[in-house]
């Protein structure tokens, strides 16, 4: 029968050790790393909602407000609509 080594005993329980320490970390660190970014996006979307408040709509940019004939066109939604308007005859 084959005695066992001690030195391979003690290198085989360090090395499970440090195995254990480095997936604990890990998940330890996705954990937190998970509720880190779970606070910024909350944190992101209550400042949206607060702005949404205070100026109506955040997406909205000032100039928007009104109809601008130098930004008619097809790159946009608005334009999009304002150019098939014209087209049937609902718009001058």
């Amino acid at each position: 029968m084959r005695t066992a080594n001690p030195d391979q005993a003690a290198h085989d329980a360090i090395k499970a050790i440090r195995r254990g320490l480095d997936r604990h970390f890990f998940e330890a660190d996705h954990r937190r790393l998970k509720t880190l970014r779970r606070s910024v996006a909350d944190r992101i979307e209550a400042d949206l909602a607060l702005l949404d408040m205070l100026t109506g709509d955040a997406n909205l940019e000032d100039d928007d407000r009104e109809h601008d004939p130098a930004e008619d066109g097809l790159a946009d939604a608005d334009g999009f609509l304002w150019h098939n308007q014209v087209r049937a005859g609902l718009c001058a």
